[in-house]
């Protein structure tokens, strides 16, 4: 497809988003710390500087420890690290930013130079006596801890999802509501015979080495996933994000272009290039917090069975991707996108016919 590829550049700015949310997050958790040595801990290492330079290295601290823990982050993510268990990888986490702050000694040295006019010796007797002070004890224990925090929340977030997540934080679904939403409905062809061909675990790595492909994918096209259920995946995208650059429908097919890449892969391993089929639907949801001892969120709404009866009618009408007529006119730009009318269909549970559309990429 030669359409335009914004993937790269969604890409970065999630990347800028979260360096930017890593800096802010370790400057409100080191602030707390300095606030705290200096109304009771500055005696006890006979260490007073002044406020511009307290002020200095704090700022440094946040930069140094943010920076770090963001890199970590994507160094985990875009390596064989992301499939460990989340244990392991908080852990390896929390320890390397431990590294962080013996590296921040280092440049602790130089600004105290720099900023308070000392002298090199006097700059490492001052940063001596702090680690071995019980401050440094403290310290130590405190970055490690909130390491361990971070690093919780984050593997949270990435499984729940960070919108559900703040919205489960801020009961901002605890009483229903109505948003209007973009679904898709995506799904293994010939899941049945290829889990009876490879076996329930030869099958689930295929799934998870699908969805990962995805996940790749989806993160350039603005995807928030919704659910997995088997070897059945649901989308879904706010209206602003899912019509911008058609992101709803080019991500599927990025998601077909993604798993022919790797197509000697995945017929080395499981004998069989997976391929997939959809179906999408705009239109109002009611979205609601549910459960108690597991909670969630859930959307409610015809919306999500007409994107489910599309996905299941794909095969019938010879088409990969199948969108509704409400979705077909909401988009602006369809650009190397071809989307051919099947008709207005019956579906089933529906009193009303509805228009759907085949999509191929051009």
């Amino acid at each position: 497809m030669r359409h335009r590829r914004r993937g790269p550049l969604l890409l970065l700015r999630r990347h800028f988003r979260l360096l930017l949310l890593s800096i802010v997050a370790w400057a409100v958790s080191l602030g707390v710390l300095v606030l705290v040595h200096h109304i009771g801990t500055r005696s006890t290492i006979g260490w007073d500087p002044d406020g511009l330079t307290m002020l200095s290295l704090w700022c440094v601290a946040s930069l140094v420890f943010g920076t770090v823990f963001w890199l970590i982050t994507i160094a985990t993510e875009a390596s064989a690290l992301r499939s460990q268990p989340y244990g392991l990888l908080i852990l390896v986490k929390s320890f390397a930013m431990l590294f962080a702050l013996l590296c921040y000694m280092g440049i602790r040295v130089a600004i105290e130079i720099a900023v308070v006019g000392s002298t090199s010796s006097e700059a490492w007797a001052n940063s001596s006596r702090m680690l071995l002070s019980p401050l440094m004890g403290v310290t130590l224990l405190y970055v490690w801890l909130t390491s361990v925090a971070f690093s919780f929340v984050r593997q949270m977030s990435a499984m729940v999802g960070p919108r559900i997540m703040v919205n489960l934080l801020l009961g901002k679904y605890r009483q229903p509501k109505v948003e209007t939403r973009i679904f898709m409905f995506l799904d293994l062809e010939g899941s049945t015979s290829i889990a009876e061909r490879l076996g329930h675990e030869a099958f689930c790595r295929l799934i998870q080495e699908c969805f990962r492909d995805l996940a790749d994918v989806g993160i350039g096209r603005n995807v928030e996933i919704y659910q997995y259920v088997g070897d059945e995946a649901i989308l879904t995208w706010s209206p602003a994000l899912g019509l911008e650059d058609s992101n709803c429908l080019r991500v599927f097919f990025e998601f077909e272009q993604s798993l022919l890449r790797r197509s000697e892969f995945y017929r080395d391993q499981f004998g069989v290039l997976p391929k997939f089929k959809a179906g999408a639907n705009l239109g109002p949801a009611t979205v609601a917090e549910i459960g108690v001892f597991k909670r969630d969120i859930a959307y409610l709404s015809d919306v999500l069975n007409t994107a489910a009866r599309l996905e299941s009618m794909c095969r019938s009408h010879n088409a990969r991707l199948l969108i509704t007529e409400a979705l077909k006119e909401a988009l602006s730009e369809t650009e190397h996108l071809s989307c051919e009318l099947v008709g207005d269909l019956e579906l089933r549970g529906k009193s009303q016919r509805v228009g759907v559309y085949r999509v191929e990429a051009c």
